[in-house]
């Protein structure tokens, strides 16, 4: 601790200090004698002051000082506390007031030497406004850098913090590069233990909740902020796999850069890929189906369904994506609909929905899941869609349908939504993060602030294509 204060009045920042206490063994550290060091480093710190009088000494993550178990982490924790005190006691005899802070973001109880325990303060997490405002005072970053930085970020602190710290130094070129990079990054700092329970915590985050993910997995705490979120990086890198193209990649990457129209469409898709990959249900922890009066199954039913394993898209256009007119062909395609796969439409005008998976219930029955999709307000349109889709479907064939009406900007509680003849889902700002869960939320509302950024240069591109006529503005 000492020796990392020297070096700071020298200049050093604290990679480089890390680069310099590497090359130091351990024996070497500890034959210096803390009697004649403790003195000669308050000397420098005075000088490295000048005239200010007041000095804050902070140590960050103090349970990451030592490794190995609890009792050895304790020690190198009271031993700072101990130094610090030491340190500044030096200092206040030199007429510097110093503040001493030691913050851990892994609860772990420990007392100070007096008997006190620690304290525990809540941050709030950033918002993305607060994220994107940050970033923007960045002059080397474009707007397109700052929406993506933010998106990255995942509402923390430290990752927008060091994207733009690597951006400066030009350690990589372009965002994209920050998300091999960054995880990269992560990966390494991380034990085996760590990578598996942050891992796990992911996973029984979206299916339990967090509180109960956190509990099982203690060890992910130090990774996650207040939302419970894991920053998306570290995600990225830990479920991306050996593979070219795994579906937490194409969420974060691919679906990121598609056409602003079809990014919401394809986040979803990506998503269920995810979550049959993992095993998770459809449905995450806090969901809830509201059900017509009169309709045989339980909420539990559709709670327990889940996708298949081998889920892949499909390029074949199954009718009731738009104006369905050949009944036979309808009950044809129903009968081969198979879980393993994710239906599109080919063409690029669906009116009714966007796309379809087949769930299967714990006792392997077929559950049909239309999804619409969109980034606007306009609940009744997507509802009405469904609606439609699903009557046309329920006349051919007896298989449980269950309506997903994604509708980002809507803002309609739960309890206030209309009856409706089928089992129906609603994913708006009110359920969105219980949709996605801490961790992908950003990514999608991301999208919020993508889409309107296309709607403005189509507007502008329009009115270059199509400027007004000056006799009639005259006029």
């Amino acid at each position: 601790f000492l020796l990392r204060v020297l070096l700071t009045t020298m200049g050093r920042s604290n990679l480089a200090s890390d680069a310099t206490l590497d090359i130091l063994d351990s024996k070497t550290v500890s034959s210096l004698h803390t009697h004649w060091l403790l003195p000669a480093v308050a000397a420098e710190v005075k000088m490295w002051l000048g005239d200010c009088r007041h000095l804050v000494l902070a140590v960050d993550e103090c349970m990451q000082l030592a490794s190995g178990n609890s009792p050895d982490r304790l020690k190198a924790v009271k031993d700072v506390v101990s130094m610090l005190g030491e340190l500044s006691e030096c200092l206040r005899l030199e007429g510097i007031k110093c503040l001493a802070l030691v913050s851990s973001l892994q609860e772990e109880p420990f007392r100070s030497p007096s008997g006190r325990s620690v304290c525990t303060i809540a941050l709030p997490s950033p918002s993305q406004h607060d994220l994107a405002k940050w970033a923007a005072t960045e002059k080397n970053l474009t707007s397109t850098n700052v929406d993506e930085l933010v998106l990255l970020a995942g509402s923390h602190w430290r990752s927008v913090s060091t994207a733009i710290d690597k951006l400066n130094r030009m350690e990589v070129l372009g965002v994209p590069g920050f998300w091999g990079q960054m995880g990269t990054d992560y990966l390494t700092k991380m034990s085996t233990l760590h990578r598996s329970s942050v891992r796990l915590y992911i996973v029984e985050e979206y299916s339990r909740g967090r509180e109960m993910a956190l509990a099982n997995h203690p060890e992910a705490q130090i990774y996650i902020n207040n939302e419970g979120s894991v920053p998306p990086t570290l995600a990225f890198a830990l479920f991306r796999g050996s593979g070219k193209f795994t579906p937490i990649c194409d969420f974060f990457t691919n679906s990121l850069h598609v056409d602003a129209t079809k990014q919401l469409e394809c986040c979803g898709v990506n998503f269920d890929r995810f979550k049959a990959q993992q095993q998770l249900p459809l449905l995450g922890a806090g969901i809830s189906v509201t059900l017509p009066s009169d309709y045989p199954r339980e909420e539990q039913w559709f709670q327990a369904l889940t996708l298949s394993r081998q889920a892949a898209q499909s390029p074949c256009t199954l009718p009731w994506f738009g104006r369905i007119s050949d009944s036979v062909q309808l009950c044809r395609e129903l009968n081969d609909v198979s879980p393993a796969r994710t239906y599109h439409p080919a063409g690029k005008t669906h009116p009714w929905i966007h796309r379809v998976v087949v769930a299967l219930s714990p006792t392997h029955e077929k559950c049909i899941v239309l999804y619409h999709d969109k980034t606007d307000n306009n609940l009744t349109e997507a509802l009405e869609s469904l609606s439609k889709a699903a009557h046309e479907i329920r006349k051919k064939c007896t298989m449980d349908i269950l309506c997903v009406a994604q509708v980002l900007q809507n803002r309609t509680k739960l309890c206030n939504l209309p009856k409706y003849p089928f089992p129906l889902v609603v994913i708006n700002q009110v359920s969105l993060k219980n949709w996605y869960r801490a961790t992908f939320v950003g990514a999608v509302e991301y999208q919020l602030v993508r889409r309107a950024g296309s709607r403005i240069n189509a507007a502008e591109d329009s009115g270059r294509q199509n400027p007004p006529n000056k006799a009639a503005q005259q006029g």
